[in-house]
């Protein structure tokens, strides 16, 4: 029996109504422990909210893959062949037409065993824009070899394919991930603003019932540039403090200033700050680690701020020595993933 789109995706907030999906796996793993024995692990998605009501106070985690447009392929798919029909404007929509299509390729795909491997492998080639080229032009020789086309030599077929796969490479090459001139590209900015203003005000006003909190932190990553920012989105309070974690990944073979991680620390009273542990560095000395918040010329520091920052001295362990492990870690990654990307397809 088929499930109406609203289960595609879950309340953010606990109470709303539909309960959180329970992670078998996870549960069966903590419950091997006796004094864990009746304790479970469950799942809310696309988004995950902690409600503090009296505070009017929220904190939405997100995990970012609906700001950019990649994710949203089948929706694109659909626009296009069918331009009149009304644009899914709930997450649930959203959810249930683009699900299988990232579920597919960037889960299943890259647990498949050897497919999963020849993933991640298209994966870093796609992080170098003459390497994926070079993977694409290695399938449009097989293409060509495979499926013949009557009147025209394989040698001829393959360069039309290569033509057709270069030319839509260097026009729409890149995932966010490789655009480094910002913390988020046009496209992302574009992205986090349609889904702020969209489905996610959506879904906050639904299972709120109308109440915006007065204050609401987002914190989503995805994009591997983490940053931290006030911004003005649409029907929210004045100011919405938006953080990203960056990501724990080289995938780029050249330093990229703006590549890192953070982590979003949250208190008891949904205070939120941002540690952030590294920025990727040509020099090794330039690796440190330090605190940040979101916040808007006039603006107090929050509590939770004021409390961290006496801790953290980079000049001493742990911070010192952690600066020099990332520092060493990032530059070996680096090494590795150019040797992959140069290997043959």
């Amino acid at each position: 029996m088929l499930r109406s789109p609203k289960f595609y995706a879950t309340n953010m907030f606990s109470g709303a109504g539909t309960d959180p999906v329970l992670s078998y796996s996870l549960t069966n793993i903590v419950q091997r422990h006796p004094h864990l024995s009746k304790f479970s692990i469950k799942t809310v998605y696309p988004n995950f909210g902690l409600f503090q009501g009296n505070a009017r106070r929220c904190v939405i985690f997100h995990h970012g893959h609906y700001v950019e447009s990649l994710y949203h392929l089948m929706t694109i798919l659909k626009d296009l062949i069918f331009p009149k029909r009304k644009h899914p404007e709930n997450i649930w929509d959203i959810e249930a037409e683009n699900f299988a299509w990232i579920d597919f390729f960037w889960s299943t795909m890259g647990r498949s065993g050897e497919a999963g491997q020849d993933v991640e492998l298209i994966y870093e080639k796609l992080q170098d824009q003459e390497q994926f080229k070079k993977l694409l032009f290695s399938l449009a020789d097989g293409l060509a070899k495979e499926y013949d086309l009557p009147g025209w030599g394989d040698r001829m077929e393959a360069q039309l394919a290569k033509w057709a796969f270069g030319a839509a490479v260097d026009k729409f090459y890149g995932t966010e991930r490789t655009k480094v001139e910002r913390p988020l590209s046009e496209d992302a900015e574009k992205g986090l603003w349609a889904y702020m203003n969209g489905p996610l005000r959506e879904q906050i006003m639904t299972e709120l019932k109308g109440n915006m909190p007065a204050d609401v932190t987002f914190v989503f990553g995805h994009t591997h540039k983490p940053f931290q920012e006030d911004m003005n989105f649409k029907g929210y309070p004045a100011w919405v403090n938006v953080y990203n974690t960056g990501g724990w990944v080289v995938e780029t073979v050249d330093p990229q200033p703006l590549h890192g991680g953070s982590v979003v620390l949250i208190d008891e009273d949904l205070n939120a700050v941002a540690l952030r542990m590294y920025n990727e560095h040509a020099d090794p000395a330039g690796y440190a680690v330090f605190l940040q918040e979101a916040g808007h010329s006039g603006e107090s520091r929050n509590p939770l701020y004021n409390y961290l920052y006496p801790l953290i001295d980079q000049t001493v362990s742990p911070w010192h020595d952690f600066q020099e492990t990332v520092a060493r870690a990032v530059r070996v990654r680096a090494q590795n993933l150019r040797a992959r990307i140069n290997e043959k397809p």
